[in-house]
Formats: structure tokens, C-alpha cells, sequence
């Protein structure tokens, strides 16, 4: 049976650091979010977020707050893939997320990808406020459909939003509208016959090497894989990548390489 939430669902995360570690602060969670125990990964204090349902479902509302406090370090990541099923004409699931990271805080978000079933349409906003040197790595992987059961690209449309704010002046911002039965989905620019698209972007990161590097981890999937894709500096120097697949697992085994590439290499930049 369907079963759709009436008020929005809501998870808070709050994270300091006590000791030299990363400890959960403060917690607050509704139906259908829940969350495993934290443990660690190197420096980092991992959360991973589970939930009660199968998946996303029509008029589903998702709140999602996360606050990393002065010098802490969170890798956030999700315990599956997301599926998001079948919407019925003029419905849609939505998800609103805050990400907010105080002085010298690093903050991970990478969840496993969502799967757009067919008929799909989901809209997120996502609203990032750091302060002055606090990092972000922010990564974002769809999957277009059931691909083995010939769904791809049968959804009615995928919308997301990403504003990064830092210091309260926005420095990056990303737009994705993906609507298949309006566009030429396999055009140059596009997903040019891929189906699987992971976006990427890190803040606060130096450059002179890491762009290099970067390049050479994506060189290196592409050559072993068969994925497509790049990386490229903001006006800033800040890091943004693109990359196209046509299986989950090699995006995010390239995607775990260049994280933990920046985890170990990456410095803060000086503006």
C-alpha cells in the first residue's frame, strides 16, 4: 500500500568537536528518517542516514538541517540507493536541504545515488552557508531509471538547486533540470548516451596540484570504466567535476578516490 507522509519529514544533525573527536551533538529525526551510530573514518566521524520507507513517494515533503560546528569533521553518506517512484500527473516528492559549516569545519555530503523510477519528478533545494575557512565537498548522483529493465529516462523530471554561500556571499551556485520528454537527452552537453550523472564540487580546497590530480583519478575510471568527464576551477579556484557513467558502482568507487585524494592532499585555500 502507498503511504505518503502528511507533514513534512525532518531530520536536524548537529556535530562539535569535544577532544580533538567529532561527537553528534544533537539529533532530531521524524518518520521516515532514521540514523545509524556514527563511526569513524580517519579523522572524520561518518553518519549514515537510513530510512523506514522503500523509497520517495508522490507529495513526500523532506526537511534535512545539518550543522557542522567550529573544527569539525563530518562525512555524511546514505545507507542505499534512493529510489524515487511513480508520480501521478501534476504531483511531485520534494527535499529541502541546509548545510551549515562554522570556521575550519569539513563537511562531506555524499550520499549514494537516487534512482528516478518512471514517471518520477523531484525537486530539491539545497542551501549551503560556510564561514571563513570551513571546506565542503558536496557530491550529487542520479541514476536516469531501472536501466536493466529498459527504463531509462522515463521519468518526468529531475530539478535541483545548490547555493554556497561563504561568508554570507555566494560563490557558487548550480542549477539541473532534466525533463526528457521536453529535451534531447543525448545531445553534446548532455548525457550523450550515458544514463548514470554524478556532479561534484569542493570548497576551500587548494588547487595548484589538486586540479591535476584530480584530472588524472577521472582519466584513470574513464580508461578502466568507460566514464566521461571533468574537472574545472570557479572564479574562486574552487573545484567542480562532472562526470557521466553507465553503472552506479564506478561512480562512486571514482568518486570515493578523488574524496579521499582531497581528504589527505587537499589544503585550505588562501584568499
Amino acid at each position: 500500500m502507498k503511504k505518503t507522509y502528511a507533514r513534512a519529514s525532518r531530520l536536524y544533525l548537529e556535530f562539535e568537536n569535544k577532544d580533538d573527536t567529532t561527537i553528534l551533538k544533537d539529533i532530531y529525526n521524524s518518520p521516515p528518517f532514521l540514523l545509524m551510530h556514527t563511526f569513524k573514518y580517519g579523522d572524520f566521524t561518518k553518519a549514515m542516514i537510513m530510512s523506514s520507507s522503500p523509497g520517495i513517494l508522490e507529495g513526500d515533503m523532506q526537511e534535512e538541517k545539518f550543522y557542522a560546528k567550529k573544527n569539525s569533521k563530518v562525512l555524511l553518506s546514505s545507507q542505499s540507493y534512493e529510489k524515487v517512484y511513480k508520480m501521478n500527473k501534476d504531483s511531485f516528492a520534494s527535499r529541502r536541504v541546509e548545510i551549515r559549516g562554522e570556521e575550519k569545519s569539513d563537511f562531506i555530503f555524499k550520499l549514494l545515488p537516487m534512482i528516478l523510477y518512471k514517471d518520477a519528478d523531484f525537486r530539491e533545494v539545497i542551501k549551503v552557508d560556510l564561514e571563513k575557512d570551513a571546506r565542503l565537498i558536496f557530491s550529487n548522483c542520479f541514476v536516469a531509471g531501472r536501466v536493466g529493465r529498459g527504463e531509462s529516462f522515463e521519468f518526468k523530471s529531475y530539478k535541483t538547486n545548490l547555493d554556497i554561500n561563504l561568508d554570507e556571499k555566494l560563490i557558487y551556485t548550480e542549477k539541473n533540470l532534466i525533463r526528457p520528454r521536453e529535451q534531447e537527452i543525448n545531445e553534446l552537453g548532455l548525457m550523450e548516451g550515458y544514463d548514470h550523472f554524478l556532479s561534484m564540487v569542493a570548497i576551500n580546497f587548494s588547487n595548484e596540484d589538486n586540479i591535476g590530480e584530480i584530472r588524472k583519478i577521472i582519466e584513470k575510471h574513464s580508461q578502466k570504466r568507460g566514464l566521461k568527464g571533468g574537472a574545472s576551477l570557479s572564479f574562486r579556484n574552487d573545484i567542480q567535476i562532472r562526470i557521466l557513467g553507465k553503472m552506479g558502482q564506478d561512480l562512486i568507487e571514482c568518486e570515493k578516490e578523488i574524496i579521499d585524494y582531497l581528504i589527505e592532499k587537499g589544503g585550505r585555500i588562501c584568499i
